[in-house]
């Protein structure tokens, strides 16, 4: 679930650009489309160079997963969201089932809804 124990990124470099062209979100999984505003994470973990990319809300949702499911401590590997909200309902799965849309139906209108916007664009 949450990582306490966890080598962090060697450097990193944290932006918002507007993309140039069509990019994937690392937490979604849909579409970033050209002209949209994201989070961009470019550094170097565990000897290899990464670049991962991101919707805005997708970014706001991984801080609430943290705060929430990690009590703000500790951390969640960027661009495993889906994998960390599917633990976390694994473990409630004894729980009564929430009326209220889940995190991960959450998560899944984002990608959704940048998948409509980009077949319109």
């Amino acid at each position: 679930m949450c990582f306490y124990d966890y080598e962090p990124w060697e450097f990193v470099r944290t932006s918002s650009p507007r993309a140039r062209k069509q990019h994937k979100c690392c937490e979604c999984g849909g579409p970033i489309p050209v002209g949209t505003v994201h989070r961009l994470n470019a550094g170097k973990a565990d000897g290899d160079f990464s670049v991962l990319r991101c919707h805005r809300e997708g970014e706001a949702l991984w801080h609430f997963v943290h705060k929430e499911l990690c009590d703000g401590e500790g951390a969640i590997i960027i661009g495993c969201l889906r994998e960390e909200i599917s633990e976390y309902h694994g473990e409630r799965e004894d729980e009564e089932t929430p009326s209220s849309p889940t995190l991960m139906d959450i998560l899944d209108a984002i990608r959704e809804g940048y998948e409509r916007q980009a077949v319109i664009a």
